[in-house]
């Protein structure tokens, strides 16, 4: 798996009351079809899950998500275990874009 940081200088968020700015990064990890393994194995070892995935994109503004296409035949079989997985973990970015290991490098490059 190879994983993509992207970090921004500051974000701001605002409520009725105040103002805030805040750092905000995220940690994309490319994955692909059928490596379901791993992922469990990344979530167990240091990725936050749950209601605690949420809190650290809440409080400290650090997003973490998987990082995948879709399949080159929509709604196949791949495609649903992988909505299947994401619907369970709430720790995914699906694009739309052609999951192939000859595509990985453009993957990479999607504007999210």
């Amino acid at each position: 798996m190879s994983y993509c940081l992207f970090v921004s200088k500051e974000s701001s968020e605002s409520d009725s009351t105040r103002s805030k700015k805040r750092l905000l990064a995220v940690i994309g990890i490319v994955t692909t079809f059928g490596r379901k393994k791993n992922r469990d194995a990344i979530r167990k070892a240091w990725m936050q899950s749950g209601a605690a995935l949420g809190k650290l994109e809440e409080e400290k503004g650090i997003v973490v998500r998987f990082v995948i296409g879709r399949s080159s035949n929509r709604g196949d079989s791949l495609d649903r275990e992988i909505d299947n997985e994401h619907s369970q973990t709430n720790d995914f970015i699906v694009l739309n874009h052609v999951e192939s290991p000859e595509e990985r490098s453009k993957k990479i490059k999607f504007e999210w």
